[in-house]
């Protein structure tokens, strides 16, 4: 199953033959008091073009912070290292999307494995780190033809943990959404037929909200009010398709998605940034800004975390349609509007292929983003006060 996020890779100096440039045709305006830089980071599937490419990103503190995706690497404050995870070998038929740092000790990813390579059925696999190794646990399965994939993860507590991702019980495209309670793993009735569920969040045991989007390219927002999931009325951009890749739950009223649209129904570019506000009584569109000439970059949001209820970040990629090059887009949130911030980026042999996929907001620390460069290397962006 293709993942919608395109997620792409990144190699370090360690690399021969990379140039490093702060190359995005982004603008800096009001942006916060924050120096980006990319740091060196493992690429655990090796050789080239075995992928190593980022997803997701979660912390229980600043010195334990989890990234995984075609690969798994893990921050202990000083260094990045790679811990293999079961079944995530680099070669494009498996993939952890989404990961939830409990505690050191206790750490949850979910994504999916694809056992039958030539016959192409996917299906969702958790996995668990225990404090010194990955191991899968157990979770709902289902058999061929059905293909299945989880594509985020959300913990409340240790006990109260939610999964969400997508089920094809053809012709349906159905939510699928997962909550562990301490023990087990158990599937939820979705409340539609049409949602794929690419990002899952929650602030609290009765306030867990999904985003993703329809089959016929269109938004799709579910919430649970912990008792029943239900379909949200979400807004789309213009008469293209729409697409929300993430969304962030703050408070019951102070939610937020994102994820790009095109415009025109029977073209697929250039993209351009969608952004949804939640305030309690309704989804709204909220204006984003665009890397470029319009026409001539494609911008997409991939994931979106905050810092506080007024201070968030949206990261993603920008692409040169000409030259099919990609770079590292950043946005903030100052309470009031969004604004891109510019990355560095790197260059494999003279061409960009750097895309960011997620991150996260260390309180009163530092800021993580966490991606990939031509989806054979990590790619890790601190930003520092």
């Amino acid at each position: 199953m293709l993942k919608a996020r395109n997620l792409i890779v990144l190699a370090w100096a360690v690399f021969a033959g990379l140039d490093v440039a702060f190359a995005s045709p982004q603008s800096p305006a009001s942006q916060p008091q924050f120096s980006f830089q990319i740091v060196t980071t493992p690429n655990e599937n090796q050789p080239y073009p075995f992928q190593n490419y980022l997803a997701s990103a979660s912390a229980s503190s600043e010195t334990d912070i989890w990234s995984v995706g075609a690969s798994t690497i893990h921050y202990d404050g000083t260094t990045w290292t790679a811990f293999p995870a079961p079944g995530m070998t680099g070669g494009g038929t498996s993939l952890l999307t989404g990961v939830a740092d409990v505690a050191s000790n206790n750490v949850w990813a979910v994504g999916y494995i694809n056992f039958q390579v030539i016959g192409a059925y996917e299906s969702p696999v958790v996995e668990n780190f225990n404090g010194t190794s990955w191991s899968t646990f157990p979770s709902p399965q289902f058999p061929p033809p059905d293909t299945a994939s989880l594509n985020s993860i959300a913990a409340i507590s240790a006990d109260d943990i939610w999964a969400g991702g997508e089920l094809y019980e053809d012709p349906f495209a159905l939510p699928l959404l997962e909550h562990f309670d301490g023990t087990s793993w158990t599937q939820s009735a979705p409340p539609v037929t049409d949602c794929i569920v690419w990002s899952i969040s929650a602030d609290a045991t009765n306030d867990v909200w999904a985003a993703g989007s329809t089959l016929g390219g269109g938004t799709c927002i579910l919430h649970y009010n912990g008792s029943v999931w239900t379909l949200a009325d979400s807004p789309n951009q213009c008469c293209g398709y729409n697409l929300l890749t993430s969304v962030v739950a703050l408070s019951p009223e102070n939610v937020w998605a994102a994820g790009w649209y095109v415009q025109s129904p029977t073209e697929d570019r250039p993209e351009l940034t969608l952004v949804e506000h939640w305030n309690g009584s309704s989804w709204e569109i909220v204006s984003s800004p665009n890397v470029g000439q319009a026409g001539k970059f494609s911008s997409r949001l991939n994931g979106i975390f905050a810092s506080s209820a007024n201070s968030l970040w949206a990261v993603g990629q920008s692409i040169n349609i000409s030259s099919d090059e990609g770079y590292t887009l950043a946005m903030h949130w100052n309470g009031t509007k969004w604004a891109i911030v510019s990355t560095p980026d790197i260059a494999e042999h003279g061409f960009y292929a750097d895309d960011l996929d997620g991150g996260i907001a260390i309180p009163h620390g530092d800021i993580w983003l966490v991606g990939s460069n031509d989806v054979a290397y990590t790619l890790v962006i601190q930003g520092v006060q």
